[in-house]
């Protein structure tokens, strides 16, 4: 019995970590926590994983492992296959315990993204809407975004999950990296919320106003809200979005930002979450022409979160070529390219949830070698402070070293890479 408080412990902690989890995301996610703790079907299903963690417990005793290990063989051999039989037990629970609160969220929280509905909540009442029907469509649009966005988190949840399994349950080969670098790395990856969300606080505020302003004093033909116009309202926001995404990648002011969404030298949904701060604003100015052909604010803002919410599921290893899905939607295969430093890979991919606008515009390149992952000169730290403001240093260098205005415009707003050597228009072959 000497192991068991050992085993215990470690399994209590990781009760107690998921749990803890859970309440901070339905903090995060705005999810009535408080409705879910009245519903019988919660305590159903928390109590069933409780009770199969307590299980599994039980079997992962030493004496229970001494005995299941025993048929396997004797001395090393013994303690190694222990060890691993420990080893999924612990995940075995971390998945499930994903899953368990991913069907308690699901199936019992029915009031999921209302909480932040105060965004908008203060621009319908004061818009002046001539039917009641128009404000309730607009209000309605708003929860379909926010909900869709919070559903993709709990899928990203459910997918770094199983990565995490992935991590520790197989041998790692030479030309893959540490389980270290790999942890390190998507802390890092999920530091870079923290500037993010700082950022995006003042930015919602500004792009809410911006949209209803327009929307009021200057959109000339107003659509209706109802399903097609939400659809082509997504459509167009796609859009938006493939030359938002690829503006970030050919101007240097724009790169230093997104620039951090590229530097991980790995590829996992943790890069989901690794965002520049100032990419919000961004966001905000290529989709304000959507409020001006006409699309509500309300659409306009679904069709963000739907994009971005999306792009959740396809910054994974895990998940291999889809076939006919690759050739028109933006799939792990067709991201996992955009992630690429390799020089065939560079500024490839750029679709949000489509990737037939790269098919259109000549950005499209297929995986075909598994690609180098980062940017072409690495950034060798997941020091959160450095991740952040990784491209900075070099941008503030060129501009001192601008021997005129021209130069230092041009360093802005040219592609990253640029030089003053760059402007000779002559050729060896040139006359």
């Amino acid at each position: 019995m000497t192991g068991r408080p050992i085993s215990l412990l470690r399994f209590l902690a990781a009760d107690s970590l998921w749990w803890g989890t859970y309440v901070i995301f339905c903090s995060i996610a705005g999810i009535d926590l408080g409705a879910q703790l009245r519903s019988p079907l919660f305590w159903v299903i928390a109590i069933a994983l409780e009770i199969w963690t307590v299980v599994r417990w039980f079997r992962s005793r030493p004496e229970t492992l001494e005995q299941r290990s025993a048929a396997l063989g004797h001395g090393h051999h013994r303690h190694v296959a222990r060890r691993n039989l420990i080893r999924r037990s612990l995940l075995a629970f971390v998945l499930i315990a994903a899953l368990g609160l991913t069907a308690i969220t699901l199936l019992v929280d029915t009031s999921i993204a209302e909480g932040r509905t105060i965004l908008l909540g203060e621009e319908f009442a004061g818009a002046g809407y001539e039917a009641w029907s128009e404000s309730v469509a607009a209000f309605n649009t708003e929860l379909w975004g926010l909900a869709i966005y919070d559903l993709a988190l709990l899928v990203g949840i459910v997918v770094i999950t199983i990565e995490l399994i992935a991590l520790f349950s197989r041998s790692r080969r030479p030309d893959q990296v540490s389980r270290s670098l790999w942890i390190r790395d998507s802390l890092a990856s999920i530091s870079t919320l923290i500037p993010f969300y700082v950022i995006e606080i003042f930015t919602v505020t500004a792009m809410i106003g911006a949209y209803f302003f327009l929307w009021d004093n200057i959109t000339p033909y107003q659509l209706p809200i109802d399903w097609w116009t939400v659809a082509l309202g997504v459509l167009a926001a796609d859009f938006a979005y493939y030359w938002e995404h690829r503006t970030g990648h050919e101007i240097r002011l724009f790169w230093t930002g997104h620039a951090v969404h590229h530097s991980s030298p790995i590829f996992n949904t943790a890069v989901a979450f690794r965002f520049g701060p100032f990419e919000p604003a961004l966001a905000v100015l290529f989709h304000l022409p959507l409020v001006l052909l006409g699309f509500h604010p309300a659409i306009v803002i679904l069709g963000e979160l739907a994009v971005q919410a999306y792009q959740f599921w396809i910054h994974t290893e895990v998940i291999g070529r889809l076939g006919p899905l690759d050739r028109f939607l933006n799939t792990p295969s067709n991201h996992r390219v955009h992630h690429g430093a390799d020089p065939k890979y560079l500024d490839k991919n750029y679709g949000g949830i489509l990737i037939v606008f790269d098919r259109m515009f000549g950005t499209y390149q297929a995986e075909e070698e598994t690609p180098t992952y980062g940017l072409t000169t690495q950034i060798e730290t997941t020091n959160p402070l450095r991740v952040w403001t990784s491209e900075f240093p070099a941008l503030f260098a060129d501009l001192r070293s601008s021997r005129s205005w021209g130069e230092w415009w041009s360093y802005l707003t040219r592609g990253p890479g640029w030089s003053p050597a760059d402007r000779r228009t002559t050729t060896p072959d040139s006359v």
